[in-house]
């Protein structure tokens, strides 16, 4: 999950934290959790839920100063927010950011635009220093070395994109976290699943290596929240697309079908 989610208040509400030093939200009785979001989600909260409202706060929150989050789907919501299981403290808060109401809704507040602008511009650095091309799997990719020993490739994830269930056959593999996360998940060969963040914030457990064994199925998916994820493969011996096995969907599910809607969500497109 991102180091930052974000919670949006009236200025009544926040002063009222203020005097208690957290925030108990209504739906924490009613819910039993805080509704918060990530940057790039908050646009579409504000015009489906604030619209009208007046001036609104929306306080930055250091995910790892917060008690139980967890990524959860609202009924018939595809997407995942971040909920708070619990208070939120004022310790927590970066940044208190007002956003003034116009006749056009709610003005973003600055400084997230100017990391959005960041970012994108990251973005797009990236995709202009490397000859990626379209991995069958679902990524961008792109192999700088290659020897008789090893191969070593670069991959990019951005929303929208995913690596399908596939398994190397002659090797191990070894995933090298660089920016960003994701969320790497492997079917053993009795058929247990195990997912692992891949990351750089070994404080919440995050794995900078992960190494997949030869003949795993494994997949791979953009952690959420994450704008994109990049990192590095490196297979030994070297890898040969003759050795590589893309799922098929259908024969996966049927052969472990207490996992057919993860195999489903992450198969090839």
């Amino acid at each position: 999950m991102p180091e930052f989610i974000f919670h949006v208040l009236t200025p009544g509400e926040l002063a009222r934290a203020r005097t208690e030093g957290a925030w108990n939200a209504p739906s924490l009785a009613s819910e039993g959790f805080v509704h918060c979001c990530f940057r790039h989600q908050l646009a579409g909260v504000l015009e489906r839920y604030f619209r009208g409202a007046g001036e609104l706060i929306v306080l930055e929150l250091e995910q790892r100063a917060l008690g139980r989050v967890v990524v959860e789907s609202p009924p018939g919501v595809a997407e995942g927010f971040p909920h708070v299981y619990g208070p939120l403290p004022l310790a927590a808060v970066r940044r208190t950011l007002p956003m003034p109401e116009s006749a056009a809704g709610h003005e973003l507040p600055r400084e997230l635009l100017a990391d959005a602008a960041r970012e994108a511009r990251e973005l797009e650095t990236l995709l202009a220093s490397r000859p990626w091309y379209e991995h069958p799997e679902g990524p961008r990719f792109c192999e700088t070395h290659r020897d008789e020993a090893r191969t070593l490739g670069l991959w990019l994830f951005t929303p929208g994109r995913h690596a399908a269930f596939h398994r190397v056959r002659n090797g191990d593999e070894l995933w090298i976290a660089q920016r960003g996360r994701v969320i790497l998940h492997q079917l053993d060969a009795q058929g247990a699943h195990s997912a692992t963040v891949l990351g750089l914030d070994a404080s919440v457990g995050e794995q900078a290596v992960v190494s997949i064994p030869r003949d795993t199925w494994q997949a791979a998916e953009l952690a959420p929240g994450e704008s994109f994820a990049t990192g590095a493969n490196v297979c030994a011996p070297p890898f040969e697309f003759t050795h590589w096995e893309l799922a098929d969907t259908a024969a996966l599910g049927a052969r472990w079908p207490q996992h057919r809607a993860l195999i489903e969500r992450l198969a090839s497109r």
